[in-house]
């Protein structure tokens, strides 16, 4: 996947209970485990999944405009976003189950068919809004929840300031958070190829539905600037994605897109990367919590295009 990252999304989680002793390993059913990853990669290679991007399907000039920073704007940087695309923000819950349903309907008639799951995925901008979706999501999900924790340490930290706790309540980009909810045919990405003479084949063409076995393995950040400390986190290299960031999309076409901003994007081209993961506008929902308003009925966001980078 390119660059890295509850009933009610306005709540939450129940903060897990004290965790149960470490296990080096488990066995899990992967029929659909990983397979985001897989199937989108070979939706790119054949074609974007029998579709084209929405930027090359009856959009382009918007989405050209959009990434080249020359869309119509209020306000400096304020763009409109269509009025078919839009699902209209009332409150945080009630707006983001829409966007839910407008992306995953029926899920309970739908959960079985690794297909419909794996074309389908919601994008935002932070890993905050990223966890929120995904922890509503595994609560719709069908059948037993199981909660995998990791074991966390302060590397090559003598002096052991650092409680427990604290190590766990970390959510750092780029390793994944201390306790994971996991059902049956829910869609994960790997983190880490740990078997690279086999990929991600296990779980998908001829080999889909087989059982593997994936041990724990200790993950830690390669650029440690952000803590004082190297923080090390022993874990299931796996991580729910009904939901991931704009960031790590770049690069994949999904057929059946959402994307969620509860505030503007903020780096370059994000907003352009975000709209143009989709194959279609009729398969593209957007939801913003607007910041301002300029037309009573219109939604407008930011747009963020630094034009010298593109033309230097």
């Amino acid at each position: 996947m390119p660059p890295r990252r509850s009933a009610r999304i306005n709540s939450s989680p129940t903060p897990p209970p004290p965790p149960p002793p470490i296990m080096d390993a488990a066995m899990f059913q992967t029929a659909v485990i990983a397979a985001v990853m897989e199937t989108m990669a070979q939706m790119n290679n054949n074609g974007s999944g029998g579709g084209t991007n929405s930027c090359t399907n009856g959009q382009s000039q918007g989405c050209s405009r959009v990434g080249d920073g020359n869309e119509e704007t209020v306000d400096e940087s304020f763009i409109r976003i269509p009025d078919d695309m839009d699902i209209k923000y009332t409150n945080k819950a009630n707006s983001v189950d829409a966007l839910i349903d407008a992306i995953i309907p029926s899920l309970q008639f739908n959960e079985d068919d690794s297909k419909f799951i794996i074309s389908r995925v919601i994008l935002t901008t932070k890993n905050e809004s990223v966890d929120e979706i995904n922890d509503q999501m595994i609560e719709r999900f069908s059948g037993e929840k199981k909660v995998c924790y990791s074991y966390d340490e302060a590397e090559d930290y003598s002096n052991n300031l650092y409680l427990t706790k604290f190590l766990n309540s970390l959510n750092v980009s780029g390793l994944p958070p201390h306790y994971l909810w996991l059902k049956i045919g829910c869609p994960m990405i790997l983190l880490r190829n740990i078997d690279p003479s086999n990929g991600l084949q296990i779980v998908v063409g001829q080999h889909a539905g087989k059982n593997v076995f994936w041990p724990r393995i200790p993950l830690c950040l390669s650029n440690d600037d952000m803590l004082p400390f190297k923080l090390k986190r022993k874990k299931f290299p796996l991580r729910l994605v009904f939901s991931m960031t704009i960031n790590k999309s770049q690069g994949q076409t999904i057929p059946n897109m959402g994307v969620y901003l509860p505030e503007s994007v903020f780096s370059h081209d994000q907003l352009y990367v975000a709209l143009s993961r989709g194959i279609s506008r009729v398969d593209t929902k957007v939801l913003v919590k607007p910041e301002k308003r300029f037309d009573h009925d219109a939604i407008y966001t930011s747009n963020v295009v630094y034009k010298e980078v593109l033309y230097d």
